[in-house]
């Protein structure tokens, strides 16, 4: 084996192993960033919220659908990509970002891209709450789509990681 290969697959084992690191260092990143605010990072998925009523309704209206009809979808997509954009930016900055952790801690460095991916979920579940809040007001049970929908993400997820690995370190 290329001594490449095996020095990535250690450092993807290792920085697996220290998950305790990055989930700790990802829900610290999100306390430090909403510090001083009230209600925290759900300022996000507050505001995440009035562009998906707003937004969606004016363009059931453009499009001629009922607002029932529109808005699940609408807010599914949207929540769906700001995750998406912000795994890809957050993939973009991790490694600048993290410079100082990098020189001074002597952890794995896909650690930094775990910790990164790990703050994206985080903020995906709080905005996930708009989805719940918009399926039990239209009343949408969609059975085992759901799970469908978790492979989905997960699948989404992965993809997203070696994106920001490739991303970052370009």
């Amino acid at each position: 084996m290329n001594v490449q290969v095996a020095r990535a697959w250690r450092d993807l084992v290792n920085s697996l192993g220290s998950w305790q690191l990055w989930v700790y260092v990802g829900l610290q990143d999100i306390r430090l960033r909403y510090r001083r605010s009230a209600l925290g990072p759900f300022w996000i998925t507050l505001s995440l919220a009035v562009t998906i009523v707003g937004v969606g309704v004016f363009y059931s209206g453009i499009f001629q659908s009922e607002v029932h009809v529109y808005l699940p979808y609408f807010a599914t997509g949207f929540i769906v990509w700001a995750y998406i954009t912000g795994l890809i930016i957050d993939g973009c900055l991790v490694f600048i970002q993290d410079g100082s952790y990098i020189r001074q801690l002597p952890a794995p460095l896909l650690t930094y891209l775990f910790k990164a991916t790990w703050r994206a979920i985080i903020i995906f579940a709080h905005n996930f709450v708009i989805f719940v809040a918009v399926a039990l007001y239209f009343r949408i049970w969609a059975g085992w789509a759901y799970l469908e929908a978790a492979l989905g993400f997960v699948l989404l997820t992965l993809n997203g990681m070696w994106m920001a690995l490739f991303l970052g370190t370009g």
